[in-house]
């Protein structure tokens, strides 16, 4: 499926004809929901880099952290995720990672900390120029429900939308159960939701 097969069956599903000019505006609302719930692991990446006063600065795409590793006498050890770390400039080898307003702030701010950061991207929208990417490819059913949503709130479809509701949450586990069998799986460290919560 497409975004443009998906547009005409959001349409077929409400049973309107009248709402081809909405439907991209509920494709994009169902998209802002479903891309805060779901962390694809499937898709991590990671980028290597060295830290600049125990600062690694997080990718633009980054959706969630995965993992953090540093380099250390030729080893590579994962380090830990800790919400309120000491830093120490002493430190020698990091330890623990937490997350600051500039990125992932390392517990040592020695010169020198190699790193490499795994994490997974964000989703790229669908739009008459990208009109796929990985979720509707593997979850084309859950697009579906989560546009039709939108689209039974905008008419004020009750009965629809209490249906929809019961279903998503259903449908996300469903995916969420996909990307573990699918994606990585965590070696140490902790996964870390980088977008704020609606």
């Amino acid at each position: 499926m497409i975004y443009s097969e998906l547009k005409t069956l959001v349409a077929d599903y409400l049973h309107r004809a009248d709402l081809t000019a909405n439907i991209p505006g509920f494709i994009s609302l169902a998209e802002a929901f479903l891309f805060r719930e779901l962390s694809i692991r499937a898709l991590e990446i990671s980028v290597s880099g060295v830290a600049t006063a125990g600062l690694i600065p997080l990718p633009t795409d980054c959706a969630s952290v995965g993992r953090v590793t540093v380099s250390h006498s030729g080893a590579e050890a994962a380090i830990d995720y800790a919400s309120n770390p000491r830093i120490d400039s002493a430190i020698g080898v990091p330890m623990t990672f937490t997350l600051s307003a500039g990125g992932l702030q390392l517990d040592s701010s020695a010169a020198g900390s190699a790193y490499t950061l795994f994490y997974t991207p964000l989703l790229s929208a669908l739009s008459d120029a990208n009109p796929s990417n990985w979720l509707l490819v593997n979850a084309p059913d859950l697009y579906l429900a989560a546009s039709q949503l939108e689209g039974a709130r905008y008419t004020q479809n009750a009965e629809q939308v209490a249906i929809l509701v019961g279903a998503l949450p259903v449908m996300l586990e469903s995916v969420q159960r996909f990307t573990k069998r699918t994606g990585q799986p965590l070696r140490g460290g902790l996964q870390i939701k980088t977008r704020g919560a609606h």
